[in-house]
């Protein structure tokens, strides 16, 4: 009777731990492998973290398709509340021996943005609330508790998107799923998210909020984030 008491309490505990979810917000970098339609391209390294009390989202990727090699790196700068404090894109294109360097930022004050596209300087305003793609949507979905159907329209700003206007972004939570992660069966929470008639992205994460893998479909591609 004792080993039935403790075999059904070690099965209660596992089935609690399957179904854990992220409780806060996750600093660190993860590295993962870039496929693309299946074929293995590159690179990415992911990474978050506090600085000077502002969260910090940056996005390395490398890339070789062909003879042309693309780098890219994107930060994002938040206040501890999610407010947007910095955007910044460096993107680099080497081709036949010729480098190609574009760089765009923006700077947010409230309302206001100053945004600079290779030393073309532009300001505008934007009147509805919006967002950075940085920790907000996590956040929410931490208060959320990752609650199988729940939902969020925001607007969030990407100037190497929409220079001028944020754009519409959907999130949902589709459930607990078994999902192959390097030919290893895990099972992950599937996050659904749809920007504009842009792109959708399933991003698979685990019970402390990692992203073990992610598929983003954009213009009849389909590109795939996995941990290494």
């Amino acid at each position: 009777m004792k080993k039935k008491i403790l075999a059904a309490a070690f099965l209660f505990l596992s089935a609690q731990a399957c179904l854990a979810v992220p409780e806060s917000i996750i600093l660190g970098s993860w590295d993962y492998r870039i496929i693309m339609n299946g074929v293995e391209i590159g690179s990415a390294r992911i990474t978050n973290e506090k600085k000077d009390g502002n969260y910090v989202s940056i996005v390395d990727m490398d890339m070789r398709v062909g003879e042309v090699e693309n780098s890219t790196r994107e930060t994002i700068t938040e206040t501890a509340g999610f407010k947007p404090v910095r955007f910044e894109l460096v993107n680099r294109v080497k081709n036949a021996g010729r480098e190609t360097v574009m760089r765009t930022t923006a700077v947010f004050s409230g309302k206001d943005v100053e945004i600079d596209t290779d030393g073309i300087k532009t300001r505008i305003r934007i009147d509805r609330p919006f967002f950075l793609e940085g920790n907000y949507h996590m956040d929410w979905l931490i208060r959320k508790k990752f609650k199988k159907g729940a939902e969020i329209k925001s607007y969030i700003y990407d100037p190497s998107i929409e220079l001028e206007r944020p754009i519409l972004m959907k999130l949902r939570v589709a459930g607990r799923e078994k999902v192959s992660v390097g030919g290893k069966a895990m099972d992950l929470i599937r996050l659904i998210y749809t920007i504009e008639n842009l792109k959708s992205i399933d991003v698979y994460i685990d019970s402390s909020g990692i992203a073990r893998k992610s598929v983003i479909k954009m213009m009849n591609n389909e590109l795939e984030l996995v941990i290494k």
